[in-house]
């Protein structure tokens, strides 16, 4: 009966091991980095950025239609007047300073339009995509010295 009961006794203790939960296990030790994790972290971070940057970029593209638009306003209403301006004239001279006019009504809306642009914040720097990191899959040979040579 004695043998029955170690057996029973051995069985049971070895069931209760075979249930422990893991919680008992060691805590002070710390899981190695993953590098499949790091890059999904550094990709996650990537993506933001990405939305980021073309959420600026839209916002600097909306800003620089603007000043197109207003610097065509500027050159169409200079053409404009010039047009009705020689269809009016009678006189070379008359003609030749509403032509002067008109090209300077174009050179200041170009230097308007550069400074509009000048003045705008610079552009964002697109976010570099993260690269995995590539495991070698060669394995290493080595070579088995033959027998009876030294080294």
């Amino acid at each position: 009966m004695k043998v029955v009961g170690f057996v029973g006794l051995a069985l049971g203790v070895g069931m209760l091991a075979l249930n422990t939960p893991e919680a008992f296990a060691d805590a002070s030790a710390t899981p190695k980095p993953n590098p499949s994790s790091s890059f999904d972290a550094a990709m996650l971070q990537y993506k933001i950025d990405m939305q980021t940057y073309r959420t600026q970029m839209f916002e600097r593209e909306k800003i620089r239609r603007e000043i197109t638009k207003r610097f065509m306003a500027a050159v169409v209403q200079a053409n404009k007047t010039a047009k009705s301006g020689i269809a009016s004239a009678t006189t070379p001279e008359s003609k030749a300073i509403i032509i002067s006019v008109q090209k300077n009504s174009v050179a200041l809306a170009v230097v308007a339009r550069d400074n509009a642009i000048l003045s705008m914040a610079l552009a964002p720097i697109q976010p570099i995509k993260p690269i995995r990191a590539e495991v070698s899959k060669v394995k290493s040979r080595e070579t088995p010295s033959k027998p009876g040579s030294s080294g």
